[in-house]
């Protein structure tokens, strides 16, 4: 059964099918929130890499200049760009989740406030 046949938001699960072909596999779907309720897990797999994103982001913003993951955050390479679509890069991602969230571009310099509107331990 490929991906596309299962409805979004469901891993499949394989059970044993008694049968004349024992090395058949039946699908069942289970949601993933039901799986994040047995597991006891409240927050998405998105929500938290979105938060761990904006932790490094604002941990990097706050760093002096002159430190090497600052540049490197800042770097843009130089030359020809090729002829297809562009790829989804780490700081575009970061801009749409500040986008979404409402935050402005200093917002990240109080750190306090900052892990508290992320979502992390103040």
């Amino acid at each position: 059964m490929k991906g596309q046949d299962r409805p979004a938001g469901c891993w499949p699960h394989a059970e044993a099918e008694v049968d004349d072909h024992p090395t058949r596999m039946e699908i069942t779907k289970i949601p993933n929130e039901t799986i994040r309720n047995v597991m006891e897990e409240e927050e998405t797999l998105v929500v938290r890499l979105e938060k761990r994103t904006l932790q490094w982001y604002g941990h990097v913003q706050r760093m002096p200049e002159d430190r090497w993951p600052k540049q490197i955050l800042s770097w843009s390479p130089y030359g020809r760009k090729k002829r297809r679509r562009p790829r989804s890069t780490w700081r575009g991602r970061v801009a749409r989740v500040k986008q979404e969230r409402n935050f402005k571009d200093g917002d990240w310099q109080d750190r306090k406030l900052w892990r508290m509107a992320v979502g992390g331990n103040p």
